[in-house]
């Protein structure tokens, strides 16, 4: 329940919120890493970039625990990338980024997440 409301909030524009519905959830992100995620995304959007990228970090520092297939370690790496260029730390972004697309080098290559990492990592400088 806290994560869908921390969903519906960020979907209101109200990022503030959504961090704070997600504490109840907090004893819970070790086996769900979608709070970690959701909190590190709710902090970029409410424009605390070092704590997005703390909490985004720790779901990236190793290789996944949770299945293949999981949406959610590239969907918190290019989150991370993001949020490191955002923080201004463009070497530490395009570390990211390239982790990502090394990890994606097979995906489909119009994957609209996938352009964007690119377009994206092309543009740091």
């Amino acid at each position: 329940v806290p994560l869908t409301e921390s969903i519906l909030a960020l979907g209101d524009n109200k990022p503030e919120v959504a961090i704070d519905v997600l504490r109840p959830a907090e004893r819970y992100q070790r086996r769900w890493p979608e709070v970690t995620f959701q909190r590190g995304v709710a902090y970029m959007r409410a424009g605390n970039v070092a704590a997005a990228v703390a909490e985004l970090r720790r779901l990236t520092a190793a290789e996944p625990a949770w299945p293949p297939g999981s949406t959610v370690f590239p969907a918190a790496m290019l989150a991370l990338a993001r949020a490191e260029a955002a923080a201004g730390d463009v070497a530490a972004a395009r570390k990211t980024y390239q982790r990502f697309l090394d990890l994606w080098k097979d995906a489909d290559p119009n994957l609209s997440a996938l352009v964007e990492a690119r377009r994206e990592f092309a543009a740091l400088r």
